[in-house]
């Protein structure tokens, strides 16, 4: 009976190992995942006009298409169905530039002081023109966006700089200091001097604390 107590004891102890090992491993990795701040991410939540629900579209003459739905994964689309494209109807003048902004109500992030980044898969089919992808603090009145005040940080993607046909990630770390006005984070992309023929897409929009 005793070393049956033993073996007992013995097999108790190696389990209960086993099971704080596997709770160890289970907390790393999610701790090692970040949650995604951004709402509608993916595009994928679209509205009746196929515009991305919580985005908006600034430009100036014949509306341009709103996100490509019924994308294959890893083409128009770099996962789901829907992607933010910036491209024109057949036949229209291209602009000097639009622009796809958060619409600050709906999906601006109230951020906690910290380290961020901001991350977007793009991805160039047609056209060779600058992409800017804006940070910027929906709580600073419009009146004084002339200043600047609003900016928190930007990425430049000069021209030529993407290679064609391929799904690029795009990656912008930020900080929200400590001291200072409460942030509400929004982001844009703005494309300058396209051609009638750019075929742009932009998905997978990610926003998380570093730390």
């Amino acid at each position: 009976m005793e070393f049956q107590s033993t073996i007992i004891s013995r097999f108790k102890m190696i389990f209960s190992l086993f099971a704080f090992a596997t709770a160890l491993l289970f907390g790393s990795a999610a701790q090692a995942e970040p949650k995604n701040l951004v709402f509608n991410p993916s595009f994928e939540s679209l509205d009746a006009q196929d515009c991305p629900v919580g985005w908006r579209i600034l430009f100036t003459g014949e509306r341009p298409a709103g996100a490509v739905t019924g994308g294959k994964a890893g083409e128009n689309t770099h996962t789901g169905s829907s992607a933010l494209q910036f491209s024109f109807p057949a036949g229209s003048k291209a602009p000097a530039g639009y622009t796809w902004s958060f619409d600050p109500v709906m999906s601006g992030i109230n951020l906690e002081p910290g380290v961020y980044e901001a991350s977007v898969w793009v991805k160039t089919v047609t056209g060779n023109e600058k992409l800017v992808m804006e940070l910027w603090d929906a709580n600073v009145p419009v009146e004084r966006y002339a200043t600047g005040d609003q900016a928190i940080d930007q990425k430049v993607v000069e021209p030529g700089e993407l290679a064609k046909g391929k799904w690029v990630k795009l990656q912008l770390p930020f900080g929200i200091p400590a001291s200072g006005p409460k942030v509400r984070l929004a982001i844009s992309f703005h494309l300058q001097d396209p051609s009638p023929d750019t075929q742009f897409f932009l998905d997978d929009l990610e926003v998380i604390k570093k730390k």
